[in-house]
């Protein structure tokens, strides 16, 4: 989802997202933002959505809402004598799973065909429709596989389906991979497409509420395919929505007991989807275990993987270089990436990300709901010397914009990094009015 702009900017930063709950946590408000913000995401055409996206940002470095400092690099690790074919993903490195595509092309130098890695966090459920938390959603989405996904060059690419069509702005229709089959050997359908939607759109799960509050109704057209009538058009849809969305076997889900609250309270104990991997077996605090699914139309190269939940990053690196593990799929520091790269058996892997690190400014008091004061910060904050500081230089100074230059189609390359400089600072700050008393202490201008 972060990789299309959309979230950067509308989830960020658009005024409807300051409710309780909302990612505008800072309270900020533009009502000119709003409206780029808003023609970007309905706008189909990619060359105008490109240059709606770069003039919005162009508000939120002049406002100054956030003191974007840096992008950090991701950091993995793995054990290159057992494995190779590791495939770096913008944002996702080589062990995250937030793009299954990742791990398709692992390949075992061993006579053990399975990959064990370990990640800070735990699922914590077995349902799909309950959680968005990432950490939970995108290890499920290994088992049901979504309708789209993201290449190694982080474009989105068809993953259950073979294919889309944008028949106009609220009007997309798919076809769905031939010979697909659920984990249970039961074939998939254009019935289980539309039930998903249908499902989902009925009990309005918070967790996919990006599905429903987009999709309004779905439509069989044939054995395979399927129309989908959007509420709006929906430029961010087939990276957002059908990148989210995953499809579930009607079978399963329409027989969950009737006298729960939601069917999202159903524990799900032995997940059924038709991803590239099949549920094997959880063991909450001590192991996720999955097999490949063969049948999937990309087969991975592994048998199977385990999953390791452990909680403390210095534990990670000594499974590794014992050989308890084969990856570490959790973002390392540089002192620990070096001290790991001189064992001769391990390789490190350094990935640029689209994510940031940011300090949100409270617009909703002084002194931070002061234009001028905001934007001093921007000028005392040497972002670079943060980044070389708390993570060694891994990683890309923020130009003060939302979005990372490493997203190239959307960064804009007319926005400068803000000039590292106390005086411009002051200068700044005497221009709006403020002053300083005989202490030293900045005053604020006349209300």
């Amino acid at each position: 989802v972060r990789l299309d702009p959309d979230y950067f900017l509308s989830d960020m930063f658009h005024s409807r997202r300051t409710a309780r709950g909302g990612l505008n946590f800072g309270f900020y408000r533009n009502e000119a933002f709003d409206r780029l913000a808003d023609a970007q995401r309905s706008e189909m055409d990619p060359a105008r959505r490109q240059q709606l996206v770069r003039e919005a940002q162009t508000h939120i470095v002049e406002d100054s809402p956030s003191l974007v400092l840096f992008h950090r690099d991701i950091i993995h690790a793995y054990n290159k004598r057992r494995f190779s074919g590791m495939k770096p993903i913008l944002g996702n490195g080589i062990g995250f799973p937030y793009m299954p595509l990742s791990y398709m092309d692992i390949t075992p130098l061993t006579p053990r065909r399975f990959i064990r890695l370990t990640s800070i966090y735990d699922i914590a459920s077995l349902n799909p429709f309950l959680t968005p938390e990432i950490y939970n959603s995108t290890p499920l989405r290994l088992i049901y596989a979504t309708f789209t996904t993201r290449d190694e060059k982080a474009d989105v690419m068809p993953w259950a389906l073979e294919r889309w069509n944008i028949v106009n702005p609220t009007t997309v229709d798919i076809t769905l991979r031939g010979n697909t089959k659920f984990h249970d050997g039961r074939p998939a359908t254009a019935q289980d497409v539309k039930f998903t939607f249908d499902f989902i759109n009925k009990h309005r799960f918070p967790a996919l509420s990006r599905i429903y509050e987009t999709v309004e109704s779905a439509e069989i057209t044939g054995d395979l395919t399927v129309r989908l009538k959007l509420r709006t058009a929906s430029a961010p849809f087939t990276a957002n929505v059908l990148g989210y969305a995953f499809l579930a076997p009607k079978h399963i889900w329409e027989a969950v007991p009737s006298n729960l609250a939601t069917p999202a309270d159903w524990p799900n104990d032995r997940p059924i989807g038709s991803g590239p991997w099949r549920f094997g077996e959880w063991r909450k605090g001590e192991y996720l275990q999955l097999a490949a699914n063969q049948d999937f139309f990309m087969k991975p190269k592994l048998e199977g993987m385990v999953v390791l939940p452990v909680p403390q990053m210095e534990s990670m690196v000594g499974m590794l270089e014992r050989g308890d593990s084969d990856m570490l799929a959790w973002n390392l520091d540089m002192t620990l990436g070096a001290r790991i790269s001189r064992n001769p058996d391990l390789e490190v892997v350094r990935t640029p990300t689209h994510g940031q690190h940011e300090v949100r400014l409270n617009l909703g008091m002084a002194p931070t709901n002061n234009k001028a004061f905001r934007r001093a910060l921007q000028h005392v904050t040497d972002r670079k010397k943060l980044l070389d500081i708390i993570f060694s230089g891994a990683g890309v100074a923020s130009n003060g914009a939302p979005i990372t230059p490493a997203l190239e189609n959307w960064a804009n390359p007319a926005i400068a990094a803000p000039e590292v400089s106390v005086d411009k600072a002051r200068a700044v700050l005497r221009d709006a009015g403020f002053t300083w008393n005989a202490q030293g202490r900045l005053v604020m201008p006349a209300a």
